[in-house]
């Protein structure tokens, strides 16, 4: 990390010395990428969301009961739950339960609930990541996407 941090810092300042009387970064296309990004859905029809959660985390809770109105409301949207600490069957169906996720796209199969089962570590090779953690699974292709609720809420709002 230090060698990466030096050498960042070298880049800076030859930037800073060729081209002294401009900014690092570009206001305006930083402006621009981010209106692109948040214009743009996190997930569609036909995607798969899978989110890593434990049963005692409110910020968890949120965002599935968001996103399980999402996969309500948009045909094709998909989402499977894992969960990422050692707890029981019956305590994931009693979390479920609680948080009023519906029961009937769990019949349906658009709603999945999972022991993790080391597949967070497996998608991400990231052994650090806390929950919620949210990826999408697009056709072949998976993302990590904003665990912000807030953020989604948004973007649900401009579909």
């Amino acid at each position: 990390k230090s060698c990466e941090l030096a050498f960042e810092r070298i880049v800076q300042q030859v930037k800073r010395e060729i081209y002294p009387n401009e900014p690092l970064l570009d206001p305006e296309k930083l402006k621009q990428l981010i209106q692109a990004r948040t214009r743009e859905p996190p997930y569609r029809a036909g995607d798969r969301l899978l989110l890593f959660v434990n049963l005692d985390c409110a910020a968890c809770d949120r965002l599935a009961q968001h996103l399980a109105d999402a996969v309500q409301s948009l045909p094709g949207l998909s989402l499977d739950v894992y969960v990422v600490s050692r707890v029981r069957d019956d305590d994931i169906q009693r979390w479920a339960s609680r948080l009023k996720l519906p029961e009937a796209l769990v019949n349906q199969g658009r709603l999945t609930l999972n022991h993790d089962n080391n597949t967070l570590n497996r998608l991400t090779r990231d052994p650090t990541l806390t929950v919620p953690v949210l990826i999408r699974s697009r056709g072949e292709a998976y993302e990590m996407l904003p665990n912000d609720s807030l953020v989604l809420v948004r973007w649900s709002a401009q579909q």
